[in-house]
């Protein structure tokens, strides 16, 4: 992986809540135990809260189908370019509920475009797939292929 960074977060939560006032009640209740020395239960969701990164890999799905593209396309390359890490076919498949035939055709076809690439794991035998995150060069090589 190059060592540009496109997007870093820190400290912020991934989660939301659909509602205002339960967002406000939960951050009390949440600032309450952390001053108390209690967990916030941070790994569960609540009522009317929803995983943040599930509904934006969603959406990009969705965009991807407006320019003609798979849908799960969009979803593989959003996953991968959110990702601190590389990801190997089975976490994808996993997370998007897809086939796995499904998901390998489609990673291959980002691996033809050269938004995707297969990156080594030490220690580990399945491939793994890390995004291009330079869009320059992925501008430069959908216009050359052209």
């Amino acid at each position: 992986m190059n060592d540009k960074v496109a997007i870093e977060v820190e400290n912020v939560s991934k989660k939301y809540c659909k509602s205002l006032k339960r967002s406000i009640l939960y951050g009390i209740k949440d600032i309450g135990r952390n001053v108390l020395g209690m967990s916030s239960h941070s790994e569960k969701l609540r009522k009317d809260e929803f995983w943040v990164l599930d509904r934006f890999i969603e959406g990009a799905g969705l965009l991807a189908t407006t320019v003609g593209g798979s849908r799960v396309i969009g979803q593989l390359y959003t996953m991968l370019f959110l990702s601190d890490k590389p990801l190997c076919l089975d976490d994808m498949v996993e997370k998007l509920k897809t086939s796995k035939g499904d998901a390998s055709l489609n990673i291959r076809e980002l691996e033809r475009l050269r938004v995707v690439k297969k990156v080594w794991v030490k220690g580990d035998t399945k491939d793994f797939y890390e995004a291009e995150l330079d869009f320059e060069k992925i501008i430069k090589s959908g216009l050359i292929r052209r």
